[in-house]
């Protein structure tokens, strides 16, 4: 492995670890300035689909439908909740205490990291979620998301919708053949 370390030095020393996640269900952990691997810990059966970390603990999402708590040992998982689907994509609130997570049938469900109460909060679409991101506003979270296009045989593939919701409902969504010009396809979101 070969990497060049560029920026300033305080933002070098913001960036630890690289946390990767295998097809075969393991976390390689990398040591960001030196690019030594630090370990390899075995967390799933199937392939990691999603990582995201604070600095209290590490969430992780799979094909073997489980979304699962670490701490950074990665010795035993804290907690996890199994789906009825691959877990695709996961978000941690910024206070670490939710973590929202969407599947391949289209479900959003919230992860309490403090009760480990995990609830289903919605089918926001018919299709694999591709991105999804959460934030909290006082007593409202505001969870975006894009899904893939139909992948029947009459749809278009690289339809994509955007969908806004907030805890009381859809506030907007956005559909890539009527809202996003010519052949511009959306992939990725961040709710700020």
């Amino acid at each position: 492995m070969s990497t060049e370390v560029t920026g300033t030095s305080s933002e070098n020393s913001i960036i630890q670890q690289v946390l990767i996640g295998s097809d075969k269900g393991f976390i390689f952990i990398v040591d960001y300035q030196t690019t030594s691997l630090q370990g390899v810990f075995k967390c799933h059966s199937m392939p990691i689909r999603s990582i995201a970390c604070t600095s209290a603990y590490v969430a992780t999402g799979s094909d073997d439908c489980m979304l699962r708590v670490w701490p950074y040992d990665f010795q035993e998982f804290y907690v996890e909740a199994k789906h009825t689907a691959s877990v695709k994509n996961i978000a941690i609130s910024a206070d670490g205490v939710q973590i929202i997570a969407s599947t391949d049938s289209g479900s959003v469900g919230k992860l309490d990291v403090g009760t480990y109460e995990y609830k289903t909060l919605l089918k926001l679409h018919s299709t694999v979620i591709t991105d999804i991101d959460s934030k909290c506003y006082k007593d409202n979270q505001l969870i975006a998301s894009i899904s893939c296009g139909d992948t029947s045989a009459n749809a278009n593939v690289n339809s994509k919708t955007v969908r806004v919701y907030t805890s009381h409902g859809l506030i907007h969504k956005l559909d890539s053949h009527s809202e996003f010009s010519g052949d511009e396809v959306p992939t990725s979101l961040s709710v700020s």
